[in-house]
């Protein structure tokens, strides 16, 4: 299928419901457990290559994404992107996951004034 950024392709099944993700032991830092649910709404899969970080991999086996990035992480200039399948907006909603997925991108826009973001942004 198309590309959903530069170097990222993706799948679509067209899933629409509640599905389990699991974190990579990078995107622990974002998902903070190992099995989070999140809702799809009709979004892709992804198919990432070598430059992206995976955060999370879908889990649910009946959607035909098992095992695909759900979530992942790339520069884009002298910034960061994330490419996310599921919505975390929506019911259940996961305000945290949403929060450390903007901290990654900030990474050092923001002053770092204690040890936590020291060593949540040098991820």
């Amino acid at each position: 299928m198309g590309g959903l950024a530069l170097d990222v392709n993706s799948i679509s099944e067209g899933y629409e419901g509640q599905l389990q993700i699991s974190s990579t032991s990078f995107g622990n830092k974002i998902l903070n457990s190992s099995l989070t649910n999140i809702h799809m709404d009709s979004g892709p899969a992804m198919i990432a290559n070598n430059s992206q970080i995976v955060m999370a991999t879908f889990e649910d086996n009946n959607t035909g994404y098992m095992n695909y990035p759900a979530i992942i992480g790339d520069t884009y200039g002298s910034g960061r992107v994330i490419l996310s399948g599921p919505h975390p907006e929506m019911d259940p909603e996961n305000p945290q996951l949403l929060t450390n997925m903007v901290l990654w991108l900030l990474k050092d826009k923001i002053i770092k004034k204690n040890n936590y973001l020291k060593t949540f942004f040098n991820c």
